[in-house]
């Protein structure tokens, strides 16, 4: 008898953590589609490539402009400013992973001071209206 009575004990436990992580699941599920809905939309990020585990090229679409990111876990700069139309779907569409960075290399870079290159700078050009 206290064989069942242990068994029934840990199988409720067993059935309150299960429901208590399904709840959890629920929460983050609702509270990312709510944080996704209040990001501005004048913001969003097109394409990502992956140059090793702590560096990434990004596709950021920033009002009306494109822009190429370097990012590592230290430093976000600017590589190239797409503000030609017509220009970045041929990139994003094709089926070659690398085909972002073979344009890269093709272009100019910007030239600017290390001072329009910040992240700050950025964050205040993409969110002022205009």
């Amino acid at each position: 008898m206290p064989e069942s009575a242990l068994l029934k004990s840990f199988l409720s436990l067993v059935l309150l953590v299960a429901v208590l992580g399904a709840i959890l699941l629920i929460i983050k599920r609702v509270a990312k589609k709510t944080k996704q809905k209040k990001l501005n939309s004048e913001l969003s990020i097109m394409s990502r490539m992956s140059l090793s585990p702590k560096a990434h090229l990004y596709i950021v679409q920033a009002e009306n402009k494109k822009l190429l990111l370097g990012v590592t876990d230290h430093h976000v700069s600017l590589v190239h400013d797409y503000s030609k139309p017509n220009q970045l779907p041929d990139l994003i569409n094709k089926d070659d992973s690398t085909a972002i960075t073979k344009e890269m290399l093709k272009q100019k870079p910007i030239e600017t001071d290390d001072e329009s290159l910040s992240f700050g700078n950025f964050l205040k050009t993409a969110f002022r209206k205009g």
